[in-house]
């Protein structure tokens, strides 16, 4: 006599394998949200610093200002960040520059917020939005 599995066996084990490769693929989704999330955190101080970087530069010369344009040969950031200046985003996750001079969006899972740059005071902003969560996540 052969031993085999009943059809009701096989059934259960494909859903019990569905069932935990979809939490496995949730979960894998969630860590990779984060880690985009803690990039733009680096991103985003390393602009803020550059921006002081620039400012303490021109003080040193006697002319203290902040920069005019943060963006520079079509790269975000690329007048403060000559070496690690960040392509514009062409997918759904990422930065991207608004129409409005000084305007950056940053999208993560359908998540967006804006930031605003201020070149009187050198400071970028998250501007107030629906979803303040991820600008607390960012800052």
């Amino acid at each position: 006599m052969r031993k085999a599995f009943t059809m009701i066996e096989l059934v259960f084990i494909i859903t019990i394998i569905g069932i935990l490769s979809g939490v496995a693929i949730m979960k894998m989704n969630f860590g990779r949200t984060d880690a985009e999330i803690q990039n733009a955190k680096v991103q985003l101080a390393s602009v803020k610093s550059a921006i002081m970087v620039y400012y303490n530069d021109k003080l040193l010369f006697g002319k203290p200002q902040y920069p005019e344009t943060l963006d520079k040969g079509g790269k975000l950031f690329g007048a403060i960040l000559p070496i690690g200046s960040i392509k514009p985003s062409t997918g759904k996750n990422g930065w991207k520059t608004t129409k409005t001079d000084g305007e950056y969006t940053f999208t993560v899972s359908g998540r967006s917020v804006k930031f605003k740059y201020d070149k009187a005071k050198g400071t970028l902003t998250c501007e107030p939005n629906p979803d303040t969560t991820l600008c607390s996540q960012l800052e």
